[in-house]
């Protein structure tokens, strides 16, 4: 039970008579709540209106200090009530479900490059009714690569696009290789379209980057009855893949073990190598996106509470995340390295 409190839990309950909250809104005594949160109304940075079980019956309150809290309000009316009652508190930011299309100055500023990607994607889930709070409706981060067998070279490789664009932007297209010999512009092409052979073709789900992928969802719409028309069997985004990703943290393991009835989940559905998610998803029939995680904490790596997840088929036992490849397998790298290796450059990526 989430307690919007000005002073103090006494005060807050006396000034429920008052016109800003209506005294049914607070908690009566005889309700067994498992947890009460007070809030103040300075700490308050901002309340946005969320949608839960496709019903707009919901508020998530945001604080200056970077917790939030979800409320469901189970009805309509009872959320109603409590919007109405918020919207009269002087000195509170309320932003309703329209607000992101109703300030295109966001997505102005991502276009003219004042904020990077990362940043505008992470304020495109926040006002499009997702949250941290809400494995159902969890923030959505794309796949970039198609490949990651080169993990130690992406940077590189970014920093190459990078410097090759700023000439481009100079006017300044020619430079010098290793032999003294002066490369055009279209040698510089060729090497560009070389390196962007690793990244994704945004034009398409991650599930049809490849023609006859493609193909064979438009096969699979044609055929299917008309009322399960679909090109995808799956979403791109469920509470299971959410489970899936961070099951290594709480309170991710509780709910993985919650979401198969509290029986242990199959070994060999569970994440050891990202290798093996990306080639699942590079033979068309998984659909999953990533979470922000991946692109900016190595946390939900390591198997830090030392849970046992069971052994797969090949006998490997399910433990902390894998992103080494063959052509890697030798390289004696410490595991947060490799993690730290892997954030970075997966981050500095989707900045640019």
């Amino acid at each position: 039970m989430v307690h919007l409190d000005t002073e103090n839990t006494k005060k807050a309950k006396e000034n429920a008579k008052n016109d800003y909250l209506d005294k049914d809104l607070f908690p009566k005594e005889d309700f067994n709540y498992k947890k009460t949160v007070i809030i103040f109304y300075d700490e308050i940075e901002e309340i946005i209106e969320r949608r839960i079980l496709y019903k707009w019956q919901g508020l998530e309150i945001f604080l200056k200090n970077g917790k939030s809290y979800m409320i469901n309000m189970l009805a309509k009316e009872n959320y109603e009530k409590l919007s109405e009652s918020l919207k009269k508190i002087p000195n509170i930011v309320f932003r309703d479900k329209d607000f992101f299309q109703k300030t295109p100055v966001i997505t102005q500023f991502w276009r003219d490059k004042k904020m990077d990607t990362y940043e505008y994607l992470l304020y495109l889930n926040k006002y499009s009714s997702r949250s941290y709070n809400d494995v159902s409706q969890y923030y959505i981060f794309p796949w970039i690569l198609k490949d990651f067998s080169n993990l130690f070279e992406i940077n590189n490789k970014v920093a190459e696009i990078l410097e090759y664009k700023k000439k481009q932007k100079n006017n300044n297209i020619e430079e010098n290789n290793e032999n003294g010999e002066t490369e055009t512009e279209e040698k510089n092409d060729k090497k560009l379209a070389e390196l962007s052979k690793n990244f994704r073709d945004f034009k398409y789900p991650v599930s049809a980057q490849e023609l006859h992928h493609r193909n064979l969802k438009k096969d699979k719409y044609n055929d299917e009855e008309e009322k399960f028309k679909a090109h995808h069997g799956t979403h791109y985004s469920t509470s299971s893949y959410i489970d899936y990703y961070l099951m290594r943290n709480e309170p991710f393991t509780s709910l993985l073990i919650e979401l198969q009835n509290y029986a242990q989940e199959d070994p060999n559905r569970l994440l050891l190598r990202l290798k093996d998610t990306i080639n699942i998803i590079n033979t068309g029939y998984d659909n999953r996106e990533l979470i922000p995680e991946l692109f900016s904490k190595i946390d939900y790596f390591p198997n830090i509470n030392c849970c046992f997840y069971g052994v797969k088929k090949n006998k490997e036992l399910v433990d902390d995340i894998d992103l080494t490849w063959e052509n890697n397998k030798e390289k004696k790298y410490n595991k947060i390295t490799i993690y730290c290796q892997f954030i970075i450059a997966h981050k500095k990526i989707i900045k640019q």
